[in-house]
């Protein structure tokens, strides 16, 4: 009887209801961690997981569903939500605790209103240091395409009241998608992420990787800002490293604030485990000194999946974090992983970048021709293709692939002395991190689409630190069939590319926008960057037929804006990284009609 008073009392506190029953405890969702590739003996990365069945009786048996109000926790961590879906939605926090705490009852309450008057859902969850005090909560039972608030309340601590969204259906006819990439702490200010907490009637914001970098902190950046923006001195290799940085970068107000408005859809790119990652190792990882690439991903894979508002995909396909949603009739949204699950190593023959009008490296393109050489892995190829069929099939107008490197070709002119060879490869590998390395992958995805006739397929890109717009036709610099792989006097495929028409977009069978970073430079922030930049520009257009639009200066993100008839696509460059000011241009605009595959100026 004293807990069931104790129990209508804390309900009426924390989450102004009169009914005790009201509040159950639910699953922490941080606690299901896929465990990947990782040695029985690898101790320091593999934790099995808590089945939430289990963390309620050890719960229960402790204590009643209560907690003390008086404890002084804090949410220093923000909130956020994310994988919106038509009824469920994911929610985060980090509950910091206090020296005595051995585990930690965390309160949640959904509403229709700012000031949580009209409560729709709440629950309670528990949390320890076996999921570094975070909470994700996967919240069901809500309506189609309405706008909801949440708090979290733990001890006297209140979180934030986060703001969030879940994904229309029927026939939808306006959707507005921002994305974003490359956030660098210590290079500047997430201006960016100011600026997108500002736009109205976001469906969602994607991040489309590399949201925290690996790197040790440089003596330079205790200098650069004041106060310094720096990370802290040890290069991410373990569990508690990756868990450390995850916390340094949801200390930064703007990161908070866009992730207390909008839901996020995000994927990760190689720098949320280490530069240049592959499925079995990465550039940035030296097994002599940091041990294991097993131990290391695992540590990386778990540490991201408690912070980040991501719902688990599958537990027993291990590293998937591809997946799709479907936003009414309009638009399918396919999120895909060209890093972790199923690619192949990078070219690290030729040199990167490549020696142009040169034969030095020709004879280490072998790579090139393997057909079974992937980007993907076999799995999510045949997934992707399916999923652009059961768009078209279902009706949908529009499909937004979120894709972590550049798709389209780039120039690499690389000569050698056989005329035959030098016929066949033509431009070789402009990008040795990029889908340019993989070019089987890409012709299966390409040829799928024309095979199937399905239009209005976007890929969206970040990791590049520029902004590099085009259409994507089979070959834009060659002129027969299947490039790089086979007989090149072999049309069996059909001359696709001959009949292109690149001021039209005759020929083209998809487009892509690669948004710039956050901060992360490409080439710096001064005039001589931006003299590069410009330069850079220059050359890419007189070399690029299918090239719309670049920017190598600047940061920002992009805003993709789908109707029935066309998607228009909103670059926003912020004014400046360098001390912290949201003041953005959003002037430049492009645009794509419905059935043309083709972009534009809007």
């Amino acid at each position: 009887m004293a807990a069931r008073t104790a129990l209508a009392a804390l309900v009426a506190l924390v989450c102004a209801a009169s009914v005790a029953s009201e509040i159950d405890l639910v699953q922490n969702m941080a606690y299901l961690k896929p465990i990947v590739n990782a040695a029985e003996d690898i101790a320091a990365a593999v934790q099995e997981p808590v089945a939430g069945a289990g963390v309620g009786r050890k719960l229960l048996q402790t204590s009643p569903l209560v907690d003390d109000l008086t404890v002084p926790r804090s949410f220093q961590y923000g909130v956020a939500s994310g994988d919106p879906l038509p009824n469920q939605v994911i929610l985060w926090t980090r509950v910091t605790p206090v020296p005595s705490d051995q585990r930690a009852l965390v309160y949640f309450r959904v509403a229709t209103d700012s000031s949580l008057n009209t409560i729709v859902t709440q629950g309670a969850v528990a949390t320890d240091s076996g999921v570094d005090w975070t909470v994700k909560v996967d919240v069901t039972g809500l309506t189609p395409g309405t706008t909801y608030y949440y708090q979290f309340t733990s001890g006297s601590a209140k979180s934030a009241v986060g703001r969030t969204r879940t994904l229309p259906v029927g026939d939808v006819d306006h959707a507005r998608i921002a994305y974003m990439t490359c956030s660098q702490y210590p290079s500047g200010y997430f201006n960016a992420y100011g600026h997108v907490a500002t736009q109205p009637d976001l469906v969602a914001v994607l991040h489309l990787g590399d949201y925290f970098y690996e790197y040790a902190a440089r003596p330079a950046e205790a200098t650069m800002f004041s106060p310094p923006r720096m990370v802290q001195d040890f290069q991410t290799v373990t569990l508690e490293q990756y868990r450390a940085r995850h916390a340094l970068y949801k200390t930064d107000p703007d990161l908070q604030e866009a992730h207390r408005v909008h839901p996020w859809v995000i994927v990760w790119d190689d720098h949320d485990s280490a530069n240049n990652a592959w499925r079995n190792g990465a550039q940035n990882h030296k097994t002599a000194t940091q041990g294991p690439w097993e131990a290391r991903l695992q540590a990386s894979v778990r540490a991201w999946y408690e912070w980040q508002p991501v719902r688990q995909v599958q537990f027993d396909l291990k590293l998937r974090i591809y997946r799709s949603f479907q936003i009414g009739n309009l638009l399918d949204l396919i999120m895909i992983d060209t890093r972790l699950i199923g690619r192949d190593r990078q070219t690290d023959d030729p040199p990167d970048p490549p020696v142009l009008n040169s034969t030095v490296g020709n004879d280490n393109y072998a790579a090139l021709f393997d057909r079974q050489r992937t980007m993907l892995g076999a799995t999510q190829l045949s997934w992707l293709q399916g999923q652009l069929s059961d768009s078209k099939g279902r009706g949908a107008t529009w499909r937004m692939i979120g894709n972590q490197v550049l798709f389209t070709q780039m120039p690499a002119q690389i000569q050698d002395t056989d005329p035959l060879f030098n016929s066949f490869i033509g431009p070789v590998v402009g990008y040795s991190d990029g889908w340019d390395a993989y070019p089987e992958t890409r012709y299966q995805v390409l040829e799928h689409i024309r095979r199937n006739a399905i239009d209005n397929v976007v890929v969206v890109t970040g990791d590049t630190h520029a902004t590099v717009v085009s259409d994507i036709p089979f070959y834009p610099y060659q002129t027969w069939g299947r490039s790089y792989i086979g007989n090149p006097k072999n049309t069996a495929n059909g001359n696709l590319g001959v009949n292109a028409n690149f001021s039209r977009g005759t020929g083209s069978m998809a487009v892509e926008v690669g948004v710039t970073s956050v901060t992360s430079s490409f080439y710096g922030e001064d005039d001589a960057a931006r003299a590069k930049a410009d330069a850079t520009d220059a050359l890419l257009k007189s070399l690029m037929p299918h090239l719309k639009y670049s920017r190598y200066f600047g940061h920002g993100y992009v805003i993709t804006e789908f109707t029935k008839a066309q998607a228009v696509h909103t670059f926003c460059f912020v004014n400046t990284i360098l001390q912290r000011n949201i003041s953005t241009d959003c002037s430049k605009q492009l645009k794509q009609l419905s059935g043309t595959n083709h972009l534009i100026d809007a």
